[in-house]
């Protein structure tokens, strides 16, 4: 019995462990902890995914877009939650690039207090861009929050 309660307690810091993998990186004596992108969800045109940074202790939010056909993105994004709620932020960072030869933007959101509270207590539903194009979290929805949880150790 003993070794079965020894074994699940490793396992179980493993697991808590595994899910803090970020990349930590120092420029010109900031630190730069990164957790790599990963999807929500998509539409016919695009796809979109998330992903937290830490710069010198403040928490950013990523939201990549990939294109099939690029189209203008509003600063302002709203988030909705698993509890029923949402949040409007508006990106501090835009920018521009391609991967795999399809168009991206890059949105990146300083996260206050209130709007980290609002991601790391619930699942993301829903990343509605230009106001009215709703993309749907279909996968990694707890995904900032896990994120978010690490850093705050």
């Amino acid at each position: 019995m003993k070794k079965i309660f020894t074994l699940l307690t490793f396992a179980t810091f493993a697991i808590g462990f595994s899910q803090c993998n970020y990349k930590t990186l120092y420029q010109n004596g900031v630190s730069v902890k990164q957790f790599n992108p990963m999807p929500i969800g998509n539409d016919n045109n695009k796809q979109v995914a998330l992903s937290i940074s830490n710069i010198n202790g403040n928490n950013n939010l990523m939201v990549t877009i990939r294109f099939r056909e690029r189209t203008e993105i509003n600063k302002k994004i709203k988030f909705s939650f698993s509890d029923g709620t949402s949040i409007i932020l508006t990106a501090q960072r835009v920018g521009e690039d391609f991967i795999g030869g399809s168009p991206i933007s890059h949105l990146i959101f300083n996260l206050d207090e209130i709007s980290q509270n609002k991601f790391e207590n619930n699942e993301i539903s829903s990343v509605t861009l230009n106001g009215v194009n709703k993309i749907t979290a279909k996968m990694y929805k707890s995904y900032v929050s896990e994120n978010l949880k690490c850093f705050n150790q």
